[in-house]
């Protein structure tokens, strides 16, 4: 079996890497969430672009592409509407 590559992603998978730097800035994902639809969450406790900022801010903390960690936020509640929002 392939090791993760230090990208965060098997070569051979082709999949996105999740480790390193964001690709998107968080103008650029607020920029995506006005066009998608551009409204605050009614379950969501901060602001949307507060939050995107917090991703890309984490992420670089961390090592971790914020940009990706945002989006699959976006996939796992629904765009913010799940019932785990307010956690």
């Amino acid at each position: 079996a392939e090791t993760p590559s230090a990208g965060g992603s098997s070569p051979a998978s082709g999949g996105l890497p999740i480790l390193g730097p964001s690709t998107l800035t968080a103008e650029q994902l607020s920029a995506y969430w006005d066009a998608r639809d551009g409204t605050q969450p009614a379950k969501l406790t901060v602001p949307i672009d507060t939050l995107i900022k917090a991703y890309i801010d984490a992420g670089t903390a961390e090592g971790v592409r914020g940009d990706v960690a945002f989006v699959q936020s976006l996939i796992e509640t629904g765009w913010f509407t799940n019932g785990d929002t307010a956690r």
